[in-house]
């Protein structure tokens, strides 16, 4: 029992479906106090912020031939930041301390440095303390935001802000964070000059150079060729629990959109780190890319191995508790997974099979928590209510069979050539309709690919998208909703038909099971059946859609 109430705690925060990319930044649990130093110093100097630990276990300084003695007080500075760093891991649920210890480890660290830089300047040990000072900066990075954020808002002295003293303070901070960045870069680029390849410090240096492109500033070019860099110069054996690169590169692929790549970069990560706590995160990433590529015999694989591996797994009591909630998340979404991957693949029978599982799962979970007088989290009961149970209904009420009505009545077509049922069962056409509304940009790309489909199998395939034209408006109105449509469809150079459910219920809706607020998705195979249900349909479901659209219509 205790087991599912923490899961239970920990999924309501997490969601069902992740970001793969394993967070090592310090939580901001409480308001920062300071940097290092007093507290009153002003904002620009003041208080450090949150971001990704890049500091790492203790490791040998940097021996450098020849070095020349430091003087009494810089040698006393460089044995406390050496004495600090072996506090402050690369990961930090790597080491069994709370994110405030590391964290004023990471503050007193950051004001040693600087004092370090400032008094000793010129020495052997300048790059290898340039290196760390970089890093401890990027690893403050929220922390930092939030000190100059709370700071700004003391100075103006008001109890409630406005609307453009909000825009002020944020445009401030934003501000600030550049100089701060900038500043990180300059350390790390420094530190690269002062080292060569191979040297530890050349190692953090690329690390820290690598973090700053992928997390601040979004550049996954460079992020991938300092990554590249990085192993190229021995780095991971050099920095032993340093964050895995290889892994990195397949993250910014991913980012990227480069779905095939970094599914492959991630599948050679696991086969050389599935003793890792973050195995579970590589495996995230794979469940995105693979959902992505539309590789639904891949995700079959990797929820069977989830069920497989995972319940042992979660019997390892060292386990970070974010990680454990992951593994405990996994585990109880892997049959959801399993039975959108076995619809995607036509195996109707293990699709509702699965679904009814991780139907079954939630209600034990719900009854479990209520015994205690607590509630299920309202992401389990979304995924349960909204989308296993719909999927069900679809699957005994709809699938495999032909629409209860045809859009003989209750359609008013807007643009291009009236669609029949009865015609498309007779010419032997794929039927495929997407119901969102006008303007709806969530929808569009899948839009653009339906109207792609048709060009290119206008024998095979017919596209459609319906709106609803809503109750008691005006004239007016309707005709705005007319001309909002019409003109998407002109501007984007669509070809598909388009039309308006009129009819006084909704009826062509709710005859096909379709959604009125989010978009929803629905094909019919040649033999008009309805074939596959698909719910908020969006850009992630491109390759799902192009391979079900070709298995129907062979």
């Amino acid at each position: 029992m205790k087991k599912t109430l923490t899961f239970v705690v920990l999924f309501g925060c997490l969601g069902l479906l992740q970001s793969c990319q394993p967070s090592a930044r310090v939580p901001v649990d409480s308001k920062d106090e300071g940097s290092g130093s007093e507290a009153g110093k002003s904002v620009v100097d003041g208080a450090a912020g949150i971001g990704k630990p890049e500091a790492g276990p203790e490791v040998e300084p940097s021996k450098v031939e020849a070095a020349p003695a430091l003087s009494a007080e810089c040698q006393a500075l460089y044995d406390e930041l050496s004495k600090l760093r072996a506090g402050i891991p690369y990961v930090f649920h790597d080491l069994e301390r709370s994110p405030r210890e590391i964290d004023d480890d990471l503050k007193k660290s950051i004001g040693l440095a600087d004092k370090f830089l400032k008094t000793c300047p010129g020495n052997a040990y300048t790059g290898e303390i340039k290196a760390l000072f970089a890093r401890y900066l990027s690893s403050r990075y929220k922390r930092q935001e939030s000190s100059y954020r709370d700071a700004l808002k003391r100075q103006l002295g008001v109890a409630k802000l406005s609307r453009a003293q909000r825009a002020q303070i944020e445009a401030q901070v934003k501000a600030l964070m550049k100089k701060y960045l900038d500043r990180i870069e300059e350390l790390g680029q420094e530190a690269l000059s002062a080292s060569r390849p191979g040297e530890r410090t050349h190692c953090d240096g690329l690390s820290v150079l690598a973090d700053l492109s992928f997390n601040y500033l979004g550049d996954n070019e460079s992020h991938i060729e300092l990554s590249r860099q990085y192993i190229a110069a021995g780095c991971e054996e050099l920095l032993e629990g340093n964050q895995d690169y290889h892994f990195n590169i397949g993250m910014s692929f991913l980012r990227a959109g480069q779905y095939e790549e970094a599914k492959q970069h991630i599948l050679k990560v696991l086969k050389t780190r599935s003793d890792r706590p973050q195995y579970v995160i590589y495996n995230i990433c794979l469940f995105e890319a693979m959902y992505a590529l539309g590789d639904h015999e891949g995700l079959e694989n990797l929820m069977i191995r989830v069920q497989e591996e995972y319940d042992e797994r979660l019997k390892d009591g060292k386990l970070p508790k974010s990680i454990w909630a992951q593994y405990s998340q996994w585990s109880l979404i892997s049959d959801f997974w399993l039975g959108f991957a076995s619809y995607a693949l036509g195996d109707v029978e293990s699709a509702r099979a699965n679904y009814r599982r991780y139907i079954d799962k939630v209600d034990q979970m719900e009854q479990e928590l209520a015994q205690t007088g607590k509630q299920l989290p309202s992401v389990a009961r979304i995924y349960r209510d909204f989308r296993a149970k719909d999927y069900m209904k679809y699957l005994d009420e709809f699938q495999g069979k032909v629409p209860s009505r045809d859009f003989d009545s209750g359609v008013d077509w807007l643009v291009g050539k009236p669609v029949s049922f009865a015609q498309s069962r007779k010419d032997s056409k794929v039927v495929a309709i997407l119901f969102r509304q006008p303007k709806n940009r969530r929808a569009l790309s899948f839009l653009k690919l339906l109207d792609s489909l048709q060009k290119l199998n206008p024998e095979k395939f017919t596209a459609i998208t319906l709106s609803f034209m809503p109750k008691g408006i005006t004239p007016e109105a309707r005709q705005q909703r007319a001309d909002n449509l019409r003109k998407e469809l002109q501007d984007n150079e669509l070809g598909v038909t388009a039309g308006f459910d009129t009819s006084d219920k909704y009826e062509v809706f709710r005859s096909l099971h379709a959604t009125v607020g989010s978009a929803s998705f629905i094909m019919f195979d040649s033999a008009g059946q309805a074939a596959w249900y698909h719910v908020d349909p969006t850009e992630r479901d491109l390759n799902t859609l192009q391979r079900v659209a070709d298995r129907l219509m062979q």
